[in-house]
């Protein structure tokens, strides 16, 4: 299975304002590429060092990411005037599912999300779902950060951190249990099995917040 070749890009330094010269790959396939998957999990894949000076700071560029075995691809559009990568060229099964996303961040969350057994419609509902729960809860003037996603030890888990007014930090979790998830596969996944499949589909925050709000002036016992 051949790979995208690699892009030069010239950027200039933050500090010293010197020229640098970055080899990009437009495309990643995990399966070829397992250490750089781990590199944008632990965040340092879009890191970039000065040799001139050792400043480090953080790029991004529109990338499309690809795990032939589990059968998904993210895009990663930053810049959405900017068109995908073309994969017309690499001999990759087609994927069942295809995401965007837009940061670093969710790049690294969507892949663990998608990688995992769980629907990630399911996922991001239960975040939405959290982060109403906490909310609501706060008293006024506290800070709430945004829900994450992780598989834990003990299964998959929802994160949220928040400053409570008056008490200071706390990290709130929801575990998804088999029950949860059950409950939530009940009353959500007639809507998302019901989806037809249309290209890059942005799962995030506001399809969350959509599905939520459909089911509940749309409830069906």
């Amino acid at each position: 299975m051949p790979d995208a070749a690699l892009s030069l890009h010239t950027l200039t330094c933050p500090a010293c304002r010197r020229t640098v010269t970055q080899s990009l790959p437009p495309v990643l396939n995990a399966a070829l590429h397992p250490a750089e998957r781990e590199r944008i999990l632990n965040h340092s894949f879009f890191t970039v060092s000065c040799p001139h000076c050792g400043e480090s700071w953080e790029i991004l560029y529109n990338l499309l990411y690809c795990d032939p075995l589990r059968r998904f691809m993210i895009a990663l559009q930053p810049d959405t005037k900017m068109p995908f990568p073309s994969v017309s060229h690499m001999d990759i099964p087609t994927p069942e599912q295809l995401r965007v996303v837009h940061d670093a961040e969710d790049l690294a969350e969507k892949i663990q999300q998608m990688e995992d057994p769980v629907d990630d419609r399911l996922i991001e509902t239960a975040k939405y779902l959290f982060y109403l729960k906490i909310r609501n809860a706060l008293p006024p003037g506290s800070l709430m950060g945004m829900p994450v996603f992780h598989r834990g030890p003990e299964g998959p888990v929802i994160s949220l951190p928040m400053e409570i007014k008056g008490k200071g930090y706390a990290m709130g979790t929801d575990r998804l249990t088999p029950e949860r998830l059950q409950e939530l596969d009940r009353l959500y996944h007639p809507l998302i099995s019901a989806e037809l499949p249309g290209g890059f589909r942005e799962i995030g925050r506001d399809y969350a917040r959509r599905l939520v709000e459909f089911c509940r002036r749309n409830p069906t016992g």
